[in-house]
């Protein structure tokens, strides 16, 4: 499952990468957003930061191993906390839709879009493995109490 898992995610982001050059007018497109083809080289210096992120992160080596759905099935753990955009859960800041508003708040470029609604964005976290991967200073997990029993008289 792991050699599997490996060349999928290299074969995959190297098929992917091959595309790079005609992902500004493929975003402008799709979001609606003319600033990717007005800024071509800026989105596609931005893409190859993004694929390196997911290659480092390993977002897709995850996916294609099994983990995420384990780790979608097992969840049975509250989450607490708030965003408070500091941009770590988007691939430690390198994901390409990524907007900086000041020096330490970021947005995201594709919020309340289509698209985003086909990305992990939304789900983010789902349990303390997704909090300690990005290591994310503001959300946590909730652990239930647990009654303690009478003793029997």
């Amino acid at each position: 499952m792991k050699l599997y898992a490996r060349v999928m995610t290299y074969s995959l982001l190297t098929g992917i990468a091959l595309t790079v050059p005609f992902w500004p007018p493929m975003l402008t497109v799709m979001t609606g957003q003319m600033k990717h083809t007005r800024r071509y080289f800026t989105t596609i210096r931005k893409g190859f930061t993004h694929l390196h992120a997911l290659l480092k992160m390993r977002a897709v080596h995850r996916y294609f191993s099994g983990d995420d759905a384990k780790i979608e099935k097992s969840v049975a753990e509250n989450i607490g906390g708030f965003c408070n955009r500091c941009g770590q859960c988007c691939l430690e800041r390198r994901c390409m839709f990524l907007e900086k508003k000041s020096a330490q708040e970021y947005l995201c470029g594709i919020y309340g879009t289509w698209l985003r609604e086909h990305t992990h964005c939304g789900a983010y976290p789902i349990n303390q493995i997704d909090i300690d991967l990005y290591n994310c200073p503001t959300y946590f997990v909730i652990k239930p109490e647990i009654p303690l029993r009478k003793a029997a008289l």
